[in-house]
């Protein structure tokens, strides 16, 4: 017996069936989730599937990549639908041409910036050279620390506008802002604890009501749990009829609303409540556990009504939290 023989070559021997079984394996694992993902509205374990589409998607061409190397392409043409289904659920986020951020019209323009600096474990130089970086004109914070809420904080030199509502669970929520609004309030939209806070901002007075825009920052509950899971989901909802109720469509929800784009009630969300969300920018990058790529979510947002545009969007740079902060420019 050759060397080669033992070894295996192509189409023979030991290796090439090890790595058939592997891609077949993978393939099935990664097409089962796929279908699982696209039924989240009826239990929660499928709907936290429809979470990882780019990583399902990424498995996918490794093992569609495997079986061809192996010369099984009946086989792998039986898992190429499965793959197809996740590349077209985050396409649009992928291949958006950078050329439409300039085509927002709009000439009022404010800048805003979302992080959710995770209570204690952001690290406070980080989070103030972002703010300098991006110079937003409101900054929502989720899960403040007290430093950043207190009269002392490092924002109210510039931004003198500060709302917040605070507990001693580090799910408080705060709003700062360099511009006045004309209202601001701290709410419950849902049964659940999941405060957030609404506020008009009007940076053209002049132009009177068509000048302002309707801001609501945000942050259901995380989804771990049939639980907690129902908690997210009357979270969105209550948000979607928030938005409905005020009967505006210069609205923008921005936070962490610890879901994705592919996952079946962010849909309803959009369709509910008439928002949108533009990928300009943005691209398929993390804004959670962004350093994991095997756990890096895409799950903080920032959606807009039909009379706001997005000129531009983009995930920041890290703060020391597991999240990124994401920002945009607004134009209406």
């Amino acid at each position: 017996m050759s060397n080669d023989t033992a070894l295996g070559r192509p189409g023979s021997g030991r290796i090439v069936p090890w790595f058939s079984r592997v891609a077949i394996g993978l393939s099935i694992a990664t097409s089962a989730a796929t279908v699982a993902g696209r039924f989240g509205q009826f239990a929660w374990p499928l709907e936290l599937m429809s979470h990882f589409a780019v990583q399902l998607l990424a498995f996918q061409v490794i093992g569609l990549a495997l079986l061809l190397i192996c010369r099984r392409q009946r086989i792998a043409a039986l898992f190429l639908p499965f793959a197809l289904v996740n590349a077209l659920v985050v396409a649009p986020y992928a291949f958006v041409p950078t050329w439409r951020a300039e085509a927002a019209p709009g000439p009022t323009r404010l800048v805003v910036l979302s992080a959710n600096i995770h209570y204690e474990r952001h690290k406070d130089q980080l989070l103030r050279k972002e703010i300098e970086r991006v110079d937003p004109d409101v900054i929502l914070l989720i899960e403040p620390s007290e430093e950043w809420i207190s009269d002392k904080s490092p924002l109210r030199a510039r931004y003198r506008h500060v709302i917040f509502h605070r507990d001693g669970a580090g799910t408080g929520i705060m709003i700062a802002s360099r511009i006045p609004w004309e209202r601001a309030k701290t709410l419950n939209l849902s049964s659940t604890y999941s405060p957030s806070i609404y506020a008009t901002f009007c940076p053209a007075p002049e132009r009177g009501p068509a000048g302002c825009v309707d801001m609501l920052g945000i942050h259901p509950i995380s989804p771990i749990g049939a639980r907690r899971s129902h908690m997210r989901d009357a979270e969105l909802q209550a948000v979607a009829k928030f938005v409905n109720d005020h009967h505006s469509d210069r609205f923008v929800v921005l936070g962490d609303f610890n879901t994705t784009p592919w996952s079946v009630k962010f849909s309803e969300l959009l369709q509910n409540s008439g928002l949108s969300e533009t990928p300009v920018g943005r691209g398929l990058t993390a804004t959670w556990m962004s350093k994991n790529p095997l756990l890096g979510l895409p799950i903080d947002h920032i959606l807009v009504g039909r009379d706001v545009q997005v000129a531009h969007q983009e995930v920041g740079e890290e703060i020391g939290s597991e999240h990124y902060p994401i920002s945009a420019v607004i134009a209406f």
